[in-house]
C-alpha cells in the first residue's frame, strides 16, 4: 500500500488521476465523492431547545465572540467568505444579501434558513449549522442530522419531548454527537454541577457519545488570544475540554476519509499506469510506512487551532 507522508500530497495525486477521465465511469464517480468527501470542510451541528446555548457555543467554536443572540429559532449557517456578509432565504429559496452581520432585519423574522458569511479562516476547516429542535418538525431536525458529520446537542436538561426526538435519529449518527450541558455556571452551588451530570448521565449515556459540561459565557470572555498560554479561567470554564475533545473526534473521521482515499489511489493506480493512452499524474515520491512518528503535542487551545492542526 503507497503511503505519502503529506495528505495533501496524496489528495492531489487522485484529483490529477480523476481529471484525466482514464478510470471506468462508476469507478471515477466514487473517486470524485470519495475526494469531495476528504476535502470537504466538517459539518459541525450545533442543535437544541431554543435559548439553551447554541449561539455562544458557536461563538466559542469559531474562537471568538461573533453575534449574540438567536435568530427566533430559524437556522443559521456559519461559512467562510472574504468578507463579512448576511444572507437571508425565505421558503421559495429567494435570497437577500446585505453587508455585515444583522440578525436584526425584519426579514429574519420569516426567513427559512440565514446564513452568515464570516471571514474567518477556521470556517475553511469547518462550518456550523444552529438549529433549534423547538421551532422545526421533525423531518427538518433528521434532514439536518444527516448533512452534519458531527452534532452538538445543547441544553441543560435532556426533556421527555427531546429523548422521543433524539430517538429517531440513526444510531451511526448518534455515534458522532455529543451532548453539551451549556451554561454550567449556572450549577454554581457545592455539588449542584455534579448532581445535574450524574441526572443527565443517566439519560443520556446511551443515546451520545459523551456528555461534555461547558460554561460558555466564561469560556467566551476567557479565550486565548495568540501564542498566550491557558487562561485559568478557559481550562476552568470547560472550553479548553470541549475543544480537545471535539477536535480529537473530528480528526478520527477525517483520518477515516483520507485512509479510503489512500485506498482508493491503491486499488485503482495501477489501472491508470495500466494504459499506455492515460497521462500520468505528477506523483510525489513514496515515503517507508514505518516513517518516524512526531512527536506528540500539547492540546491545543480553540477549535479552529486543533482542526488546523489536524489538517
Amino acid at each position: 500500500m503507497m503511503a505519502w507522508t503529506e495528505e495533501h500530497e496524496y489528495l492531489q495525486v487522485l484529483e490529477e488521476m480523476l481529471a484525466a477521465h482514464r478510470l471506468p465511469d462508476e469507478i471515477e464517480r466514487q473517486g470524485r465523492k470519495i475526494l469531495a468527501r476528504a476535502t470537504a470542510p466538517v459539518s459541525i451541528l450545533i442543535t437544541g431547545p431554543q435559548d439553551s446555548g447554541k449561539t455562544r457555543l458557536a461563538n466559542l467554536l469559531i474562537g471568538r465572540p461573533v453575534i449574540g443572540g438567536e435568530a427566533s429559532g430559524v437556522p443559521i449557517e456559519w461559512f467562510w467568505s472574504a468578507k463579512e456578509k448576511t444572507e437571508i432565504l425565505d421558503a421559495a429559496g429567494t435570497r437577500k444579501t446585505t453587508d455585515g452581520l444583522d440578525l436584526s432585519l425584519p426579514e429574519i423574522a420569516t426567513a427559512a434558513r440565514v446564513r452568515l458569511g464570516l471571514p474567518d479562516l477556521s470556517l475553511k476547516s469547518f462550518n456550523l449549522k444552529t438549529f433549534a429542535t423547538d421551532r422545526a418538525s421533525p423531518d427538518d431536525f433528521l434532514a439536518a442530522v444527516e448533512a452534519a458529520d458531527l452534532v452538538l446537542w445543547c441544553g441543560q436538561d435532556f426533556l421527555p419531548e427531546d429523548q422521543a426526538l433524539w430517538a429517531q435519529v440513526p444510531d451511526m449518527k448518534k455515534d458522532h454527537s455529543y451532548f453539551v450541558l451549556t451554561k454550567a455556571d449556572l450549577f454554581s452551588e457545592p455539588g449542584q454541577l455534579q448532581e445535574r451530570l450524574d441526572s443527565l448521565n443517566d439519560l443520556v449515556g446511551e443515546e451520545f457519545y459523551s456528555l461534555v459540561p461547558v460554561a460558555t459565557l466564561q469560556a467566551l470572555t476567557s479565550l486565548p488570544k495568540g501564542d498566550e498560554p491557558d487562561d485559568a479561567a478557559f481550562v476552568a470554564s470547560g472550553g479548553k475540554a470541549l475543544v480537545t475533545t471535539i477536535a480529537r473526534h473530528v480528526e478520527t473521521g477525517r483520518k477515516a476519509d483520507l485512509d479510503t482515499a489512500l485506498l482508493f489511489l491503491s486499488r485503482h493506480g495501477a489501472t491508470m499506469d495500466a494504459r499506455p493512452d492515460a497521462p500520468a499524474p505528477r506523483r510525489p515520491a513514496p515515503s517507508e510506512v514505518h516513517a518516524a512518528q512526531p512527536a506528540p503535542q500539547p492540546a491545543p487551545d480553540t477549535l479552529p487551532t486543533a482542526l488546523e492542526l489536524m489538517r
